[in-house]
């Protein structure tokens, strides 16, 4: 399944709006869809629409729907649409087909995961969440479903996740002990692409390491220093929340042809990823996140043109509030090879090059340029002085505030200089 069209009607900021989802162009990468706008455009909203079909749990887009009898959802994918209100009934499944009579399946495969299998998952995740330590009994086994909260875009269960890395640790280092290389691989091969994952993100070693003394406990090994998650910076706790628990969830669930976590096929929600991320990060994590799930289709909201120039073969819809309603300006291929510039002035409609401050001298010094070609002599101090402190903020400005005193010593044959 892919999803090829949302609908909105009166939910949130949008009074009616239609997106179509363009598959990706080249094979071997996961497709991408990015939302871009300004604050309160809606673009989280799309993500908990897109995610509340899939859940009978739509707590976070039924607070945005205006009105019971005039809001809905309608979510097309490659072979069927379906429909959800605020009064669908909860003993329905989450989707339902519009155009047949047989319930799409998810909700219910999702509550009995132990009896059946898998070839498609759906998961949601926020940029903003953390990490804690916990000190652990000893190896347990998980009773917890490996889909309790994979919708919710804030669930990590620091415990679950670290009892998971615990016990795929410790099963293999026992099958080792038993001489069981090929079960001590099985256990360890998803945490070994989970840390290469996070490695190849943050730029350095990240490995998790299982401790028995004092306590009993997970820790992370960066570049050799053992640390605790609590004293990581929030950046990577960030990132090694929503992937680890992307993995842990992805490994304990029952796939049809038990195929590498990394060849499945799954749709992911993620919002504003680039909170609490340094620029290098925001450059990495998209790359990285498409390169290693090909088969993966993504939405992805962000405020960030680290993100949005980063990555190829993706599409970017970009938002304008009006009046108070969000409509779709345009949609576009990701801009990977433009400049920030560039993608400051189409995508986030910045085209200023400095500071607030800045640019206003910058206003003010233009004004005077004008006013002086014009006659206004009398102006030309305070001219002067205003070119004096734009040079001294740095050279960029230096430069430009020289080219213009150049240029207009030529028009007026009079010298301008600081």
């Amino acid at each position: 399944m892919r999803i090829e069209q949302l609908h909105l009607e009166n939910i949130g900021v949008f009074d009616s709006l239609d997106l179509q989802f363009q598959p990706c162009k080249q094979p071997g990468k996961a497709e991408i869809h990015i939302f871009a706008g300004e604050n309160g455009t809606g673009k989280t909203t799309l993500l908990y629409a897109l995610a509340g079909a899939f859940t009978s749990n739509k707590a976070l887009i039924l607070k945005r729907f205006r009105n019971i009898k005039e809001s809905w959802v309608e979510l097309k994918t490659v072979d069927q649409a379906y429909q959800y209100s605020e009064d669908t009934p909860s003993s329905l499944p989450s989707l339902f087909y519009t155009q047949s009579t047989q319930p799409l399946e998810y909700e219910d495969l999702i509550h009995h995961y132990k009896k059946n299998v898998f070839q498609l998952a759906v998961f949601a995740y926020a940029g903003n969440r953390s990490l804690t330590s916990h000190h652990l009994v000893g190896i347990k086994e998980i009773t917890d479903s490996p889909f309790e909260g994979s919708l919710s875009f804030h669930s990590t269960d620091s415990l679950i996740l670290m009892q998971w890395i615990a016990n795929n640790k410790a099963k293999a280092a026992l099958a080792q002990v038993k001489n069981d290389p090929q079960k001590a691989a099985k256990y360890q091969t998803a945490i070994h692409l989970l840390e290469a994952a996070i490695t190849e993100i943050v730029g350095f070693q990240v490995e998790f390491e299982l401790e028995s003394e004092p306590e009993f406990k997970v820790e992370l090994k960066i570049n050799g220093q053992t640390l605790e998650f609590e004293v990581l910076p929030d950046g990577l706790k960030s990132i090694i929340s929503w992937i680890s628990d992307l993995f842990m969830r992805m490994d304990r669930i029952p796939w049809i042809d038990d195929c590498s976590i990394l060849e499945r096929r799954f749709i992911l929600f993620l919002d504003e990823i680039d909170i609490h991320l340094h620029p290098v990060w925001q450059r990495k994590i998209l790359p990285v996140v498409q390169k290693l799930f090909p088969n993966a289709q993504i939405f992805v909201s962000s405020h960030s043109p680290f993100v949005v120039a980063s990555v190829s073969d993706a599409y970017v819809y970009q938002f304008r509030l009006e009046n108070g309603v969000s409509r779709l300006e345009t949609v576009e291929e990701s801009k990977a090879g433009s400049s920030y510039s560039l993608v400051l002035n189409d995508i986030f409609t910045i085209d200023e090059l400095f500071d607030i401050e800045t640019e206003s001298q910058f206003d003010h010094f233009y004004q005077l340029e004008d006013d002086i070609i014009q006659g206004h002599d009398e102006k030309i101090p305070l001219f002067l002085e205003v070119a004096r402190q734009l040079m001294e903020k740095g050279i960029e400005s230096r430069e430009i505030v020289g080219i213009e005193l150049r240029q207009i010593s030529i028009i007026l044959n009079k010298e301008f200089s600081v």
